[in-house]
């Protein structure tokens, strides 16, 4: 595990439990908002006063440890990947991500894949709109696909040469 997926794993953790322990009368500094819609949506909003920026992350409760078919692993990881391929409405997410001063990215892990962006809280609505539509509306072409799976099996020897950090 590299050292950014280790600060985002613990900075995770430490939302999750100080959203535990705020709604419980707890000591963390921050009012904590959760939201739980009708159609499964669940967020936990925690606004600071302070420069503007918003962090927003995606959990999604899959990662490779789902991935139990003997000989068919990586999915996980590589649709991680698809994910930044676009939609109809925006097919081009990192140049829009790119234009607005976002920073973008994604990583899976054993049981989790988390997308992260950093950017200007003029700008929530917008990410807001991005990240709902890709979620429900994802599409790629068979290059990309085929780009993709390239960048996957890439990083896969990269770890299993020992060329990459774990």
């Amino acid at each position: 595990m590299n050292k950014s997926n280790s600060f985002t794993k613990i900075f995770l953790l430490v939302v999750l439990m100080a959203s535990t322990a705020a709604m419980a009368g707890g000591i963390f500094p921050y009012k904590v908002h959760r939201v739980n819609l009708n159609n499964g949506f669940k967020a936990i909003l925690i606004p600071i006063q302070g420069s503007g920026l918003v962090s927003y992350y995606t959990v999604v409760r899959t990662g490779s440890r789902d991935e139990w078919e003997p000989g068919k692993s990586g999915f996980a990881h590589f649709f991680e990947h698809m994910m930044f391929r676009g939609t109809d409405k925006y097919p081009l997410y990192d140049s829009i991500t790119t234009s607005i001063g976002a920073d973008a990215n994604a990583y899976t892990d054993d049981d989790l894949t988390v997308y992260h962006l950093n950017f200007a809280a003029e700008d929530l609505e917008k990410v807001i709109d991005l990240e709902s539509d890709r979620f429900m509306n994802l599409n790629y072409k068979k290059d990309q696909f085929m780009t993709e799976a390239g960048a996957v099996y890439g990083e896969y020897r990269k770890r299993a040469d020992g060329l990459a950090p774990t």
